[in-house]
């Protein structure tokens, strides 16, 4: 038999050509993983909506106090939101009749429509309730709508008897950009006390002084 022929010696690797390997490889990782990094963040920017634009925010002045009103029912840059009720913080502002202050909404431009009511309320007629604000039936007239100047400041007096209400203001801008609610709890002439446990849970009384 004859003796098989000697094993053939492997090519050595060298050094230099070992590390253009790896440098390759390297790259082409480095590619993929760039192109699986920006397609996520397209799909991510797809998937996520920019943020829109909310109503602007209402304020009442009186004797150098601010006090904001609470958004209520909106519908605002394509997106509505509705309350079914009158919004207002859960705690009443003890106020003097006439109430006489500076009424400001937090935009350039001036409304088209802006409105006024005074609903008078009581204790056990609120709808709910969060943390810190309470929703009230609507209990409004139009035609008993105070009408006032389609301005985004504005000097306002309101004449009210003895009682607890939530003033609702009303505003619409032209070209049918959005329309929105807000709501104020006051409570005219003398504390009136209002536990909250006649809405269903315990604390302190609403009525907060000036």
């Amino acid at each position: 038999m004859r003796a098989p022929p000697p094993a053939q010696p492997l090519p050595r690797r060298t050094c230099a050509g070992y590390n253009r390997g790896m440098r390759r490889i390297a790259w082409i990782v480095g590619i993929v993983s760039a192109a699986a990094a920006l397609a996520a963040g397209t799909v991510a920017s797809a998937r996520q909506p920019e943020p829109r634009e909310v109503p602007p925010a209402a304020s009442l002045e009186i004797e150098g106090i601010m006090h904001p009103l609470r958004l209520g029912s909106y519908c605002w840059d394509g997106l509505c939101s509705d309350t079914f009720g009158i919004v207002t913080d859960d705690q009443a502002l003890r106020l003097s009749s006439p109430i006489t202050g500076t009424l400001r909404l937090a935009i350039p431009d001036p409304p088209e429509n802006v409105r006024l009511w005074a609903v008078r309320v009581a204790p056990t007629e609120a709808i709910r309730r969060g943390e810190d604000w309470i929703v009230w039936p609507w209990k409004i007239e139009p035609a008993r709508a105070h009408v006032l100047a389609p301005a985004v400041e504005q000097q306002v007096r309101i004449d009210l008897p003895a009682g607890l209400y939530a003033l609702l203001l009303s505003a619409d801008w032209p070209d049918r950009r959005g329309d929105a609610s807000y709501g104020l709890l006051v409570e005219v002439d003398g504390p009136v006390y209002l536990p909250l446990a006649e809405v269903g849970s315990g604390g302190a009384p609403w009525v907060r002084e000036r």
